[in-house]
């Protein structure tokens, strides 16, 4: 195969250096050469966070050009619109559709989009839309938004087989976060996997 690329966007907080971790350490299971960066300099005020991850048989470089992304992982809804520049034109979008409101819509300096998947649907996108939140909580902990969607999102990468995903989980998490971690990833998965769910497109 030739280098599949993908971006992560979330809000501070949400985990999004752990899947993009997780991400690359299943690639690397499977055989593949991987290349992956996180910008998360404003986690601390729950600003965005995002990271790009790189798989393939050879992969010179961790990041991409803008309108090359193959998949775009949504922790949040905005955050996965304000990237979305970077998907090439019919990529997918895997998104969770819990909200995090930012400083300036809190303060009321700014509004929320009203449906942000939608738009992304608009715009010629493949979306998967989960609820994040509410698997997580399912799953015994509502700070496993960020497994959900990794569960999702492993659906559409069959080049990653669903064991490598659960060995490099066992490997980055401790042991007694492992079981909750790894619902949340199953019941992701079985999200993603209802085509009849919400938010799916284009």
């Amino acid at each position: 195969m030739g280098v599949k690329n993908l971006f992560f966007a979330g809000v501070g907080g949400q985990g999004l250096v752990l899947s993009n971790q997780l991400q690359a350490r299943a690639a690397l299971r499977a055989g593949f050469d991987v290349k992956t960066s996180d910008v998360y300099g404003l986690a601390m005020r729950g600003g965005s966070v995002f990271g790009y991850n790189r798989f393939g048989d050879r992969v010179l470089t961790s990041t991409f050009a803008e309108g090359t992304g193959d998949v775009l992982v949504g922790l949040e809804p905005l955050e996965a619109l304000r990237y979305a520049r970077l998907l090439r034109p019919g990529g997918l979008a895997v998104v969770s559709t819990g909200r995090i409101f930012p400083a300036c819509v809190l303060l009321g300096k700014a509004l929320y989009p009203d449906d942000s998947v939608a738009t992304l649907r608009g715009a010629g996108f493949e979306v998967v839309a989960i609820e994040g939140l509410r698997i997580s909580r399912e799953a015994g902990n509502p700070k496993m938004t960020n497994l959900a969607v990794l569960g999702a999102l492993s659906l559409h990468l069959p080049e990653i087989p669903e064991e490598a995903y659960l060995e490099a989980l066992r490997e980055l998490v401790p042991e007694a976060l492992f079981e909750p971690n790894r619902r949340a990833f199953e019941l992701g998965r079985a999200a993603g996997r209802n085509e009849e769910g919400p938010g799916r497109g284009p």
